[in-house]
């Protein structure tokens, strides 16, 4: 975790909650004021250096309590807005690092009541954890901190930000339309150039991310192993693959299914 690059920022984790905000000038994190994103290298800079930041990690408070941030504090993104007493203070918004749109909102929301210096940190938690960010808690939970729920994926499935790449054996009917095919399975040392040049030829915005997906995510502890070599970032893996997908979707079509009958009932008929 490489604690002992960040000694007196860890001496405070201990500290009461009053403890994680010092003095900062007040154009160090105004240079933007239109963008919520705030680099992981910024974020550092400025605890190293003992400046006025709070680090608050908006997911659920059980994964929060598996890992995270030294020194961050575990707020739900609605519910920040009620905390008056951060408003004058700059606020960095910390998730797992996949595109989320609710967030993005979210941080536009919290500027227009008052939290005018509220961003969100650039890539989450993942990016953080391949940096070598000092982290806290369970290990093999950070190590899953790259994997993507169906349903957080379905929700931003037409997202500009996120560039599908199906790497299933499989040449089966598409599960998500818009996944680019690079078949993993006897292509292993030509995966990640591969990889690299469909990014290419896909072009997109840079703070984009890639989401690998298999049938079961069968393949993704190899495929990690490459991505890490590769030097290559953002990338993430649909927890449970196509098939976890696919599981998803039935529910989601029986649940809609369901409600419309619902719904549709005559409510004075037998």
């Amino acid at each position: 975790m490489r604690l002992f690059l960040f000694p007196r920022i860890f001496s405070l984790v201990l500290c009461s909650v009053s403890c994680l905000v010092f003095p900062i000038s007040s154009h160090a994190m105004d240079k933007d004021p239109g963008s919520c994103s705030m680099s992981m290298e910024s974020v550092l800079s400025m605890l190293k250096k003992r400046q006025d930041i709070v680090l608050i990690d908006i997911r659920s408070e059980e994964a929060f309590a598996k890992f995270r941030i030294p020194a961050s504090i575990h707020i739900p993104l609605y519910a920040v807005k009620t905390k008056e007493f951060l408003k004058d203070k700059p606020l960095i918004l910390i998730s797992e690092g996949y595109p989320d749109s609710d967030l993005e909102q979210g941080c536009r929301d919290l500027r227009a009541v008052g939290f005018k210096r509220a961003f969100i940190l650039n890539g989450g938690l993942n990016d953080w954890k391949e940096k070598n960010g000092p982290l806290e808690g369970d290990v093999f939970s950070r190590q899953q901190v790259n994997k993507v729920p169906p349903g957080a994926f379905y929700k931003e499935k037409d997202s500009m930000y996120w560039l599908v790449i199906d790497i299933s054996r499989p040449a089966t009917e598409p599960v998500i339309p818009r996944a680019v095919r690079l078949p993993f399975e006897g292509n292993r040392e030509a995966f990640v150039p591969g990889l690299k040049r469909v990014i290419e030829e896909n072009p997109g915005p840079s703070s984009r991310a890639v989401l690998i997906c298999d049938e079961k995510g069968q393949d993704y502890s190899n495929v990690e192993s490459l991505i890490r070599k590769g030097k290559m970032r953002r990338v993430f893996y649909l927890s449970g693959g196509l098939e976890a997908y696919k599981a998803f979707l039935q529910l989601r079509e029986q649940a809609t299914r369901s409600t419309k009958e619902v719904t549709g009932k005559c409510p004075t008929c037998p």
